[in-house]
């Protein structure tokens, strides 16, 4: 699939379609939607309408069986014969820590800079690609290649917009990602994936313990946490993310009955689970894993046999306790040398003068996943390019603006 050298008078033009205070004003308006996981559906109605003012046809796609949660696609169709281009973004966004530093719903610019939860994750970037988009369409640019934007829901949820986009075939030669990256082109990035443990004992109250024979999940659970320390992992490591694969111990639930009653403690807890978290390689085996896991369990079984020990895997965690993966994550690993994380780079030099930091793996961000693993496995080549940290609360605006020119500039090469 070949890409069309640069016309810069005509390319150029692109850039006078993306307007600072136009963007500002998206990201503050994103921003002010609480769209945890979940409650993503007003945010998604919202960002249609502001595409459909600007002229851009925009289709909403409800996840297959979740009716009412709808994912976001709007695409300028190219004459054919050119390659397809998709810029995407989570509209999803991270609970709010008791630490947090600032008025999360306080949204506004100080210094060059825009402060408010959800937009390092990822509404500052949900707005440079929006804005892109945008400007791709206002310079009429004639494009043989499909250029298709995606907002999708549940990211950290695994993926659960994305996966259904991917099952429906939606997707593109090639895509981005704008997730943080810091003006990075990042190549690489973890997998990871979630299981619940669960053990099942047996009650007894606290006055007939000397009478009677019970098992007590909670004390059972204790040695399952000891004994998840000596996991030994099959997948391999990466050289780009030491200390991978490992494995966290996310939430315990303990009490009677599996709807964890806990107001009654004179009773011996017949029921507890935990949530683990693999955060994995590229191409790890999940399967494998969860048999990584269960392998040393069994340590524990034999030890209590009056306990019942399982572990499941995804959608298992995405169940009303949970509400976490419906599905896994999965990693990336795009050849540095591969054309488009290059024409990334390249454009990212000629809109700021000065070449990105980094092009490859990048220390946190590979640690993390995002929703290019499923594009990969649908077939799609993505890299993650995007404006903000996510080591810091606050958002650089010309880092967005950066973002929003690159990716213009970028759709206009691959599409063109």
């Amino acid at each position: 699939m070949g890409v069309t050298e640069m016309t810069s008078d005509g390319d150029h033009g692109v850039l006078n379609g993306i307007d600072r205070d136009e963007v500002v004003q998206l990201m503050k308006d994103l921003q002010s939607y609480r769209s945890f996981s979940g409650n993503e559906t007003e945010v998604m109605r919202f960002l249609a309408g502001w595409f459909d003012e600007r002229g851009l046809p925009t289709e909403l796609i409800d996840v297959s069986d979740e009716p009412g949660r709808p994912n976001l696609a709007v695409r300028i169709p190219g004459s054919g014969g050119g390659s397809s281009l998709m810029l995407n973004g989570h509209l999803d966004i991270d609970p709010v820590p008791l630490n947090y530093p600032l008025d999360p719903w306080d949204c506004h610019e100080e210094d060059g800079r825009l402060t408010g939860h959800g937009l390092v994750n990822m509404k500052a970037g949900v707005s440079a690609a929006a804005a892109a988009t945008v400007a791709v369409h206002r310079a009429g640019a004639q494009l043989r290649g499909d250029l298709l934007f995606t907002g999708v829901v549940g990211e950290l949820q695994g993926g659960v917009g994305v996966y259904d986009l991917v099952q429906r075939g939606i997707g593109c030669d090639y895509t981005i990602v704008c997730e943080p990256s810091f003006l990075d082109v990042r190549t690489m990035h973890s997998g990871a994936c979630q299981y619940v443990i669960t053990v099942t004992g047996s009650s007894a109250w606290i006055g007939m313990l000397h009478r009677s024979e019970y098992v007590n999940a909670v004390n059972v659970m204790a040695d399952v946490v000891k004994a998840l320390d000596d996991v030994e992992f099959s997948a391999q490591p990466h050289p780009a993310t030491p200390g991978l694969p490992r494995m966290i111990i996310g939430a315990i639930n303990g009490g009677v009955g599996t709807d964890f009653l806990k107001w009654r403690a004179s009773y011996v807890a017949d029921y507890s689970a935990i949530i683990v978290e693999v955060r994995g390689v590229p191409g790890q085996d999940w399967e494998q894993t969860q048999a990584d896991i269960d392998k040393v369990l069994e340590g524990v079984r034999a030890a209590n046999p009056g306990a019942v020990i399982e572990i499941e895997g995804p959608p298992a965690t995405y169940t009303d306790d949970w509400r976490s993966m419906k599905v896994p994550g999965h990693g990336i690993d795009t050849p540095i040398d591969h054309m488009l994380p290059q024409t990334v780079a390249r454009h990212h030099t000629e809109v700021t003068g000065n070449a990105p930091e980094r092009i490859g793996p990048q220390d946190p961000g590979s640690y993390a996943w995002t929703d290019a693993g499923w594009f990969a496995r649908g077939g799609s080549v993505p890299v993650v390019y995007g404006p903000t940290s996510n080591t810091e609360r606050t958002i650089p605006i010309d880092n967005v603006l950066t973002v929003a020119r690159v990716l213009a500039l970028t759709a206009l090469d691959i599409c063109g």
